[in-house]
């Protein structure tokens, strides 16, 4: 008989609620994690529990998890960020239901935020953490020893097209096309620094994403924000718009998820969608991110403004070398680090978990 997952995990991004006319079965991963689960063979039941939350308010909401789960009673509870869920609810589950595998997979580095989803990873048989320093962080400060690092992954094919399997129209070319691109939020100085000088450097860029939070405008860079120019549809780059941007902008850029820490392995989802479009990625360089993906086979990693500008230079004028580290880029991501290649690692876990 086929095992039950009890997916507790948001469905749509509370910065999209105003904007109802867009494809956002794509932006959370809850819906990526659900295909993956069920392609896997597993019997999945979905919570969306920020959707309750905003209806009924998060102690219902919590009140109606808790009958969910007992009357499920799954093997196992797998829970993506959960920012309303009190810890009492989970030390409640697990008092109740204590054949039921209980694991919490957090998509931020910035725990500190967060007080109360704290103490109810203390209530996780397995807390996955997008670093490894989480591991050793959890031992020391809370003698927890559940802490596993599992990096975030590719959504896979059902959602994110290769960029040679989408066509553009000529009026798509002109809205894609950049020397150099960054899909992301406007939520880090940082990002704005650098995209300004990549901009005083007379790149041709283009910035995507659904948050704007003024370090566009501040910086100087607000025009080459796409949101502005031509509406949210085109500024958020998901599924088909991410292979079209791929196919179109020879270099797309990204950040490292931790620009205030030293921590290893952190990167973005937005890389494991960037490659397995079949783009060629020009990451931030982080700590041991060669533990997972090479520079320079798979994608390529800049250090400071000037590297930056330089291998935009370098891979422009490169395209065949360009070319050839992004299909192979494309082709790790698609054999070891899909939702489908993390999700058995995780579940193993939580079945050897204490």
């Amino acid at each position: 008989m086929a095992e039950r997952v009890l997916l507790i995990a948001p469905k749509l991004s509370l910065d999209l609620l105003g904007a109802p006319y867009l494809n956002i079965k794509t932006k959370e991963t809850g819906p990526f994690i659900e295909a993956a689960l069920k392609e896997l063979g597993y019997i999945v039941h979905y919570f969306d529990y920020r959707r309750l939350a905003l209806e009924y308010g998060p102690a219902r909401m919590n009140e109606l998890l808790i009958k969910r789960t007992e009357k499920l009673a799954p093997e196992f509870v797998l829970t993506l960020k959960g920012e309303r869920i009190a810890a009492a609810t989970f030390k409640e589950l697990r008092d109740r239901l204590p054949a039921t595998r209980f694991g919490l997979w957090y998509f931020d580095v910035h725990l500190e935020l967060w007080t109360a989803l704290l103490q109810a990873i203390m209530q996780q048989h397995c807390f996955f953490a997008i670093t490894k320093e989480w591991e050793s962080w959890f031992k020391l400060n809370f003698d927890y020893h559940g802490t596993v690092w599992m990096p975030e992954a590719f959504a896979g094919r059902k959602f994110y097209p290769r960029k040679d399997q989408v066509t553009l129209s000529p009026y798509e070319r002109q809205l894609y096309t950049h020397e150099v691109a960054f899909a992301g939020t406007d939520n880090n100085e940082f990002r704005a620094k650098v995209l300004a000088d990549l901009a005083q450097k007379k790149f041709k860029i283009g910035i995507y994403g659904n948050q704007f939070q003024g370090y566009w405008k501040k910086y100087g860079i607000e025009d080459y924000w796409m949101g502005k120019r031509y509406g949210w549809e085109i500024a958020n780059v998901y599924g088909d718009g991410l292979a079209k941007l791929a196919q179109a902008t020879p270099c797309i850029l990204g950040f490292t998820n931790n620009q205030h820490y030293d921590f290893e392995c952190c990167f973005s989802q937005r890389v494991y969608q960037v490659l397995g479009v079949g783009g060629f990625m020009l990451e931030q360089h982080s700590k041991g991110i060669e533990v997972v993906l090479g520079p320079g086979k798979h994608l390529e990693t800049w250090k400071t403004a000037d590297d930056l500008a330089d291998k935009i230079h370098y891979y422009t004028d490169h395209p065949e070398e360009r070319e050839a580290i992004a299909a192979a880029g494309c082709a790790e991501v698609m054999a070891k680090h899909q939702f489908i290649h993390r999700l058995p690692k995780m579940l193993d876990h939580l079945r050897r978990a204490i």
